[in-house]
């Protein structure tokens, strides 16, 4: 928690950011969230298997993702079982 609250105090000194009259707020029920994550999971997922089908993820992905044959398995067949 210390170090979100050190990293918040200097993303906001440091930062430039838009001002609160230029920011639009919504009203926005838990459902709409639900939508928001799969929308993002979903976009998330397909620059990645296009990237493992090209034989190019990153370290870094490959340790997220527990590796390039779980990224297909796990994570794109489940996404690709559900019905958008």
């Amino acid at each position: 928690m210390l170090h979100q609250r050190r990293v918040s105090t200097t993303a906001h000194d440091d930062l430039p950011s838009p001002s609160l009259s230029e920011a639009e707020f919504h009203a926005a029920s838990p459902a709409d969230y639900l939508l928001f994550q799969a929308a993002d999971l979903a976009c998330t997922m397909e620059p990645i298997e296009a990237k493992r089908q090209e034989g190019g993820l990153g370290r870094s992905e490959c340790t997220f993702f527990g590796g390039t044959k779980r990224v297909k398995k796990a994570h794109l067949k489940a996404l690709r079982r559900q019905d958008f």
